[in-house]
């Protein structure tokens, strides 16, 4: 085994830790779902308190569905923005692991026809991949964590709302 040979997977580390470094759309992805079922929630509380709204005892409880979903969408809005500045650390992160994986890359492209030990290539491959990995699976958790409260919320509401 030569440096060489991991000259493809050194090129694919820098890719995947660029990407995920880049990737500011991430925390759309991960709210998208919940913050849609919520303006669903908006629009279903809305439109049964405007059908009831001729019984107040009715509209009354109606128009509290209605500001408890208003509420949820705030509390989801504020774990988008908390999320975002974690997903900020892990972008720091792998921008490191991106620009210490292209010297990597230039150090093996220099030295090409040197041999490459088992636990040398061991270490390339997964300082390739383990730190974008680690990163996106502790966003997901994190996420989960966070919204745990806002998805119990949505479902409960949802309960009342639709029977």
């Amino acid at each position: 085994m030569k440096l060489s040979d991991f000259s493809s997977v050194l090129q694919l580390g820098v890719g995947l830790h660029l990407g995920t470094a880049l990737l500011q759309s991430i925390a759309e992805f991960a709210s998208s779902p919940l913050s849609k079922r919520i303006e669903r929630l908006a629009k279903l509380a809305a439109l049964r308190r405007t059908r009831l709204e001729k019984r107040s005892d009715l509209a009354e409880m109606s128009l509290e569905l209605e500001n408890e979903v208003l509420d949820l969408h705030s509390t989801l809005e504020l774990r988008k923005v908390q999320f975002f500045n974690e997903y900020r650390i892990a972008a720091v992160v792998n921008t490191i692991a991106a620009v210490g994986l292209f010297c990597l890359l230039v150090w093996a492209a220099v030295q090409a026809e040197d041999p490459a030990s088992i636990y040398l290539a061991i270490f390339l491959i997964g300082a390739s991949f383990a730190p974008a990995v680690l990163s996106l699976g502790t966003l997901w958790w994190r996420w989960n964590v966070n919204t745990v409260d806002v998805r119990k919320t949505t479902a409960e509401i949802e309960r009342k709302l639709l029977g």
